[in-house]
């Protein structure tokens, strides 16, 4: 299931029906954060909601949890260390679905390489050369044919 870095408290709060408690504390935070304030609002338009658990609900609907197992092709998952929209712990869990996929690939960005952010913010040379260097490994002799 797609967890986005939100508290657990706060999910909780949102299950119990403490929304409107909620969306107060995400309007708070947002007065001090404009990374966050932008992230609830591009999230909002993004997924055409009016809250931002709204858009937390509307995120649940993507997932490939109950359908990984049906890949049966090659897959490359690239990662940042320090992705703050989707916590690194997720690659693990996805890699784990992946039980009848020919392979798996997986490379995570850290710190050093400047790739550790959300789509490797920055750092796009990095995961272009990867993503690149894969499909000419897997799909280069296939393309001779």
């Amino acid at each position: 299931m797609l967890q986005l870095a939100v508290p657990l408290f706060v999910l909780k709060l949102h299950e119990n029906g403490f929304g409107g408690f909620v969306q107060m504390l995400v309007k708070a935070k947002a007065a001090l954060s404009p990374g966050f304030a932008w992230g609830v609002s591009n999230g909002m338009w993004v997924m055409n909601t009016k809250s931002a658990m709204g858009t937390l609900d509307a995120f649940r609907a993507y997932t490939l949890e109950k359908v990984a197992h049906r890949i049966k092709a090659d897959v490359l998952i690239l990662a940042g260390e320090n992705d703050h929209f989707i916590p690194v712990h997720q690659v693990d869990d996805f890699q784990r679905r992946l039980k009848n996929a020919r392979s798996v690939t997986t490379v995570v960005y850290d710190r050093e390489s400047g790739g550790s952010e959300h789509c490797q913010l920055g750092a796009q040379t990095l995961w272009h050369a990867d993503f690149f260097d894969w499909m000419n490994k897997k799909f280069a002799s296939a393309a001779l044919k």
